[in-house]
């Protein structure tokens, strides 16, 4: 099922791009994460991510991580950014459940889909929002479009 009507709305944002192999997104994911902690800063809800670029042929994707932290300002090193507002209306989503890296391509392809068959425009890169608990894990996959 396809949300036609979605968004990303959030404050106090740390955001930093990377490039690297996909197959070291978990560690990349942690060491931005780690980076963040560094600053001491208190964390509200899950990271997420927009993938800027897709595998090439040597498997490398460029990719920004952004999460949401409680303050209303921090001095960020050179590479990461803040924004105090971070938010991009007119998104359409759906979400993958189970096995994220089979079931995501289809998802992505779908979306594409949509967009086409209803003369859309995208706007934005791909962002992944990783969401639910221990019993429960998904991913939401959003794309803001005109």
């Amino acid at each position: 099922m396809i949300n036609k009507h979605d968004y990303i709305r959030l404050t106090n944002v740390i955001s930093q791009k990377y490039y690297f192999n996909y197959k070291d997104f978990e560690n990349v994911m942690k060491e931005f994460l780690d980076e963040v902690n560094a600053l001491k800063v208190h964390i509200k809800g899950f990271p997420f991510y927009s993938i800027n670029m897709f595998p090439t042929i040597n498997e490398n994707v460029g990719m920004e991580f952004f999460i949401s932290v409680e303050e209303d300002y921090i001095d960020v090193p050179e590479g990461m950014d803040f924004h105090s507002y971070f938010s991009i209306e007119n998104m359409v989503s759906t979400t993958v459940f189970n096995d994220y890296e089979k079931n995501s391509e289809e998802a992505y392809s779908k979306l594409q889909s949509f967009i086409k068959e209803n003369k859309l425009e995208q706007t934005t890169p791909f962002f992944n929002v990783p969401s639910g608990d221990d019993t429960l894990q998904y991913v939401f996959l959003k794309i803001g479009v005109i």
